[in-house]
C-alpha cells in the first residue's frame, strides 16, 4: 500500500544543520538565498547535501553564500563551480 502526503517542508528537501547555522550567521548571504526560487534553493541544498562530511558542508555552504552575494543573488552554476575549485585549491595549499 502506498500512501501519498503533500510535502509541507520549507524548501521540498531537507536542510542540514550546517547549512541552516551558516545562514544564521551571514544574514546578507541568507537574504540572497531566500530571494532565489524554490527550484534553485533546492539544487543548491542538494550541493551541500550530497556531501557527507559536516566541515565540508559548512565550507561549502560559506562558498555558495559568498557567491550570492558577489553575484547579487543572480546563481551562476558555472562561476559557482569555478568559485568551489578555487577555494578547494586554495585550502589543499
Amino acid at each position: 500500500m502506498i500512501h501519498l502526503a503533500p510535502d509541507e517542508s520549507t524548501y521540498g528537501m531537507p536542510i542540514s544543520e550546517e547549512f541552516q547555522e551558516v545562514l544564521a550567521s551571514d544574514p546578507e548571504g541568507s537574504d540572497w538565498f531566500h530571494q532565489l526560487t524554490p527550484g534553485k534553493q533546492r539544487s543548491l541544498l542538494h550541493v551541500i547535501n550530497k556531501i557527507k562530511s559536516s566541515q565540508l558542508k559548512i565550507q561549502r555552504s560559506f562558498v555558495i553564500l559568498e557567491h550570492l552575494k558577489r553575484q547579487q543573488g543572480k546563481l551562476d552554476y558555472q562561476i559557482l563551480n569555478q568559485d568551489i575549485k578555487a577555494f578547494n585549491e586554495k585550502m589543499s595549499l
